[in-house]
């Protein structure tokens, strides 16, 4: 759902829902220790950014002026990321985060 033109100029691949990258360890031999979105805050934004503010250069003034405005944020996302995704366990941020180890 966020991967967009940003993800492009990156050069992102693809990103990942929690089942299907737990799907995708599983079947190559790993057991999921742990697997957990992080940064809804940082995935808002880049949702608004995927669906509804073309980016056609990455050091573009829109996109440097929403980095500055992040970095102000980013004490409330830091507390706003242990709300959502830890305590109230909410299945969305920006990015996502899996521990496995390999199956015995």
């Amino acid at each position: 759902m966020l991967y967009g033109d940003m993800d492009r100029l990156a050069d992102h691949r693809r990103r990942y829902a929690r089942g299907g990258l737990t799907r995708l360890l599983g079947g190559a031999g790993f057991d999921i220790l742990h697997a957990r979105h992080f940064n809804p805050v940082g995935g808002l934004a880049w949702l608004a950014n995927a669906k509804l503010l073309p980016v056609r250069d990455l050091s573009a003034p829109v996109v440097n002026s929403q980095i500055r405005l992040f970095a102000l944020a980013l004490p409330a996302a830091r507390a706003m990321d242990w709300l959502a995704c830890r305590a109230l366990r909410i299945p969305f941020g920006q990015s996502l985060i899996a521990v496995a180890r390999p199956r015995a």
